[in-house]
């Protein structure tokens, strides 16, 4: 993802199992509503990565021509240059259309 070193943790969690709020750090990549958003800094309180970069959260798709997805399965629907982290086996794939065939790849 344009090089940086992201720490993928999935789907965005506003506490924990005990009910504390999640401790994010700085460059730790979570989804929320569908889009991806990093950490700016260290974040200790529940605060939902939509409310901007104000708040430590910077959306990695605003002005981006791919989705980036993390899950079990791969995406319905992916467009070519789509990348999707498959937390089952930890590999990043991407979808590629070659004009013969579409697919994912691992990256």
């Amino acid at each position: 993802m344009n090089g940086e070193n992201y720490n993928v943790l999935g789907e965005y969690k506003p506490y924990t199992i005990q009910g504390i709020p999640t401790k994010y750090k700085k460059d730790d990549l979570v989804t929320y509503k569908g889009k991806s958003y990093v950490a700016t800094k260290a974040i200790r309180e529940a605060i939902e990565p939509d409310v901007g970069e104000d708040f430590g959260w910077k959306s990695l798709d605003e002005n981006r021509a791919i989705k980036f997805t993390t899950g079990t399965e791969a995406p319905h629907d992916p467009q070519s240059g789509d990348e999707w982290f498959d937390t089952i086996n930890a590999i990043l794939m991407k979808y590629i259309d070659d004009d013969d065939t579409t697919q994912w790849i691992e990256v």
